[in-house]
C-alpha cells in the first residue's frame, strides 16, 4: 500500500531529496499543502486499518524511515536541517486518499485538577530544578531517551524507584520492563539508550514504546500533582 508521509520539507532542500530518492521506492510529491515522501515499503497491501497496534507500529516506522533519511543527510551536509514526520495519508489502488489514524498517540486519560495550571506549575519551577528540568523535557520529542530522562528527574527528586513504587506512581515490574527495554539495542534497534549491540540479552518482559508513553506521563503527572498541593 502506498502511503504519503507529510514533512516539514522546505524549498530548499527539496531538489537534494529528490536526488537522493533516485532509484529507490519513495519519491518526492509537492503539493499546495506541503512536500510529502510517496513510499510502498511503510505498510503492506494488506494492512488492516482497523488493527490499532499495526497503526501504531506504522507510525513507529515512519518516523524511523524519516530518521535515517536525515542521518544519511547530516552525514554528508553538517547543517541539513532535519525533516519531521507530521502526517500520513493512505493511498488507495484507486488513487483515492485518507489520513492515516493517529492511534498510535495514545491519551493520557487522566483529569486534570485546577491547581495543576501552567501558572502553578512555572511558580514551582522558579523554587524546583526538577521541575524546571521537567517542564523543559515536555517540548522533545517523546522517544525513548527523552521518557527515560523523565523518569531519571521523578527518580532523582524523590529519592529513588522505591520511593516512587510506595507513592503508587507505579509497579516495581512496570520500571523493571521500561527501564530493560530503553536501554536494550536488541530490542528496539538504534532507538535504546545504549550503543551496546551484542552481550546485553533479551529482558524477560519489556514494553512498547505506545505503552511506555502514556506510562511516563502518567508518573510524570502524579509527581507534578503532589509537588503542587505542597507549596
Amino acid at each position: 500500500m502506498k502511503l504519503l508521509l507529510k514533512t516539514n520539507c522546505s524549498e530548499e532542500q527539496i531538489s537534494y531529496l529528490a536526488s537522493v530518492f533516485e532509484a529507490t521506492p519513495v519519491s518526492l510529491v509537492q503539493r499546495k499543502d506541503g512536500v510529502y515522501l510517496r513510499s510502498t515499503e511503510i505498510v503492506e497491501d494488506e494492512f488492516d486499518r482497523g488493527n490499532s497496534e499495526l497503526i501504531s507500529e506504522s507510525w513507529e516506522y515512519a518516523r524511523q524511515f524519516i530518521a535515517r533519511v536525515n542521518g544519511a543527510a547530516i552525514i554528508e551536509n553538517e547543517s541539513w536541517t532535519p525533516l519531521s514526520l507530521e502526517n500520513m495519508k493512505f493511498v488507495s489502488p484507486d488513487g483515492s486518499e485518507e489520513w492515516f489514524p493517529i492511534t498510535g498517540s495514545a491519551d493520557l486519560g487522566l483529569v486534570r485538577k485546577e491547581s495543576m495550571s501552567a501558572k502553578n506549575l512555572l511558580r514551582l519551577a522558579d523554587e524546583s530544578v526538577h521541575v524546571a528540568k521537567a517542564l523543559r523535557l515536555q517540548c522533545q520529542e517523546m522517544d525513548w531517551v527523552n521518557l527515560y530522562r523523565l523518569l531519571e528527574v521523578v527518580r532523582e527528586d524523590v529519592g529513588g524507584e522505591d520511593q516512587i513504587e510506595d507513592n503508587g506512581w507505579a509497579k516495581e515490574d512496570e520500571i523493571e520492563s521500561f527501564t530493560a527495554t530503553a536501554n536494550n539495542s536488541s530490542v528496539i534497534g538504534d532507538e535504546a539508550r545504549h550503543g551496546q549491540i551484542d552481550g546485553s540479552g533479551q529482558p524477560s518482559k519489556t514494553m512498547t514504546l505506545r505503552e511506555a508513553r502514556p506510562w511516563i506521563k502518567s508518573i510524570v503527572f502524579q509527581w507534578l500533582e503532589a509537588k503542587v498541593a505542597s507549596i
